[in-house]
């Protein structure tokens, strides 16, 4: 894969051999790159590979880059600052992109924050996720630009399935497959109570609202649900046919800032989830990433060819 400097406001590039520097304005400037294509931005805080296919992979917790031009978040008084790393999830979506394109021609795109959490939270509100600091708020922009820019370009290849990779460490090993619903939440619609309400809130209100064949409960709790599909192919995962929703006492992610913002109107193309992945077994070791995403892939065409 090539890698080139690239920026997502107007800007400029410089790209070794027979093409000259140019200026680039617009976001969809990712459109004149090549599938396979590594993209950066200038700080080197942002890395983008574009794909050929209507699946987008957000990282935004995996990066270990600690720019010391960004002072580290400090400030309590706009919320609680988390600054750890998901360990091992950038490796988890390459190995999954490789995968697909290895065994399939096709490769997603994939959006990867390598700025350090401790510096800039890409998975908040941008007060939250800056502490307000200006050169913070430059890199909160740049990725948010960036995943804006890659939707604009998938759309091509038709609706798109967001997924937002994290890591958990819960005492429950298992995928926790966040569509913006609580554990309450997913135990009445479970149950089929206050259903009515819940779909607006949702990650799955674009798939809805736009034609899809699958109704909430099946997208969540049927047959071709993905968590079902995850468990018929052997990972763990809730919500699903066979784990519905977590029990009482369990920690659950429902899914954050950034899966509620890429699903919601504004980008009526997308539709996904936020997924939170355990630790041993899924992003441990290069093996078991690897085994991983051929769990991934195979589960995605199953899901696509019956939604």
């Amino acid at each position: 894969m090539k890698k080139i400097a690239l920026s997502f406001y107007l800007f400029f590039f410089f790209l070794t051999g027979s093409i000259a520097t140019a200026q680039v304005v617009g976001i969809q400037e990712i459109g004149k790159y090549q599938s396979g294509d590594v993209l950066e931005d200038n700080e080197h805080w942002v890395e983008v590979i574009k794909g050929d296919m209507p699946l987008v992979l957000s990282v935004p917790h995996g990066g270990r880059f600690k720019d010391e031009q960004i002072p580290d978040r400090d400030c309590p008084e706009l919320g609680r600052v988390v600054k750890g790393i998901d360990m091992n999830t950038k490796e988890l979506a390459l190995a999954m992109q490789e995968y697909f394109y290895a065994h399939y021609k096709k490769r997603p795109y994939v959006v990867i924050a390598n700025l350090s959490r401790s510096k800039v939270d890409q998975n908040r509100a941008i007060e939250l996720a800056t502490c307000n600091d200006p050169i913070g708020t430059k890199a909160w922009n740049s990725y948010h630009s960036a995943v804006t820019a890659v939707i604009a370009d998938a759309k091509q290849y038709g609706k798109i399935f967001f997924v937002d990779v994290h890591g958990h460490g819960h005492k429950v090993q298992r995928l926790e497959l966040g569509y913006g619903l609580t554990t309450k939440q997913l135990t009445l619609a479970y149950n089929r109570k206050n259903t009515v309400k819940m779909p607006p809130t949702s990650s799955l209100e674009n798939y809805l609202t736009q034609g899809g064949k699958r109704d909430f409960y099946d997208m969540l709790f049927g047959e071709y649900a993905f968590g079902t599909l995850l468990e018929k192919n052997g990972v763990r995962a809730t919500p699903s046919l066979q784990d519905p929703y977590p029990q009482e006492g369990e920690a659950f992610f429902a899914g954050g800032h950034i899966t509620r913002k890429f699903t919601a109107a504004d980008f009526p193309d997308v539709f996904g989830m936020q997924i939170e992945f355990n630790f041993k077994g899924m992003r441990d070791t290069d093996a078991n990433r690897q085994k991983f995403a051929a769990v991934f892939a195979k589960t995605y065409w199953e899901f696509i060819q019956h939604i």
